[in-house]
């Protein structure tokens, strides 16, 4: 299950490269043909809005799949200089790695919340997850972008059900609507699971490594050694962060909340 919707181990465009041959060459063929000659008398104002959905789908696509999701700068002077005191530092007397933080492939030194991803072999801020589907990690840049190309598809598959409801109502079912009907909810539930936890992740600020690999961060603990999220702030103040309205907490601002809390 988790392949399906986190795509095959390694750098694979296939997942990628499926989806647009199934929309270019099967979805679009079958609602130009099929679709609008015995529907859009019925519902015209549908169909213009399916089409701007279509539109804005493929733009939200096109950013998530180019930009940049956040890559970290290499080579960081942070890194040397961690290195030279590692010796000192006083967390190896209480147990705890001072080296956790440090990526050894990209030689920085990693902020809350930071990854490196395997895939791209780069560090990531805000490192949320590699996404197949776009070819991208989804990342602090582009995490906009790609709820926006999940919640696009998954309104799109909404309204290809409602086509389907339709012209299986005036034609009856055949075999070309059933594998229609079939790939249109592979789509959906995948990129309708993908919808409701981007945007989850939204109101909660946070992210999918966060939640998966929570026990992993000392940050998302609190002295207990409970579950905490320090950068949640409220439903507003969440989404502005997460839309870019707002600037993120620094690593400073988070250490001397648990400072205060401690």
């Amino acid at each position: 299950m988790k392949s399906i919707i986190f795509g095959p181990a390694g750098k694979s465009k296939g997942p990628f490269l499926f989806y647009i041959f199934n929309v270019l060459f099967w979805g679009y063929p079958m609602y130009i043909f099929k679709c609008v000659p015995a529907t859009f008398a019925l519902s015209p104002g549908i169909h213009y809005l399916f089409i701007a959905v279509n539109i804005v789908m493929w733009y939200m696509l096109y950013k998530a799949y180019t930009m940049d999701p956040g890559f970290l700068p290499k080579n960081s002077s942070d890194y040397d200089q961690a290195i030279k005191r590692v010796a000192h530092f006083d967390e190896w007397k209480q147990g705890q790695n001072p080296l956790k933080r440090l990526c050894h492939t990209c030689h920085l030194v990693k902020p809350m919340r930071a990854k490196h991803c395997r895939i791209c072999n780069r560090c990531v801020a805000h490192f949320d997850h590699h996404c197949p589907y776009v070819y991208n990690c989804v990342g602090y840049r582009n995490r906009t972008y790609f709820v926006g190309f999940t919640t696009c598809v998954s309104l799109l598959s909404l309204f290809t059900f409602y086509f389907s409801y339709i012209i299986i109502n005036l034609e009856g079912w055949n075999v070309l609507y059933a594998i229609g009907i079939a790939e249109c909810s592979f789509f959906g539930l995948i990129t309708s699971g993908l919808c409701f936890a981007t945007w989850f992740m939204a109101i909660t600020n946070t992210n999918t490594n966060e939640r998966i690999n929570y026990k992993k961060y000392d940050y998302l603990k609190d002295a207990n050694g409970h579950y905490h999220n320090p950068f949640d702030r409220g439903i507003r103040h969440n989404f502005q962060e997460y839309f870019h309205y707002r600037k993120p907490m620094i690593d400073e601002e988070v250490e001397n909340i648990y400072a205060y809390t401690v």
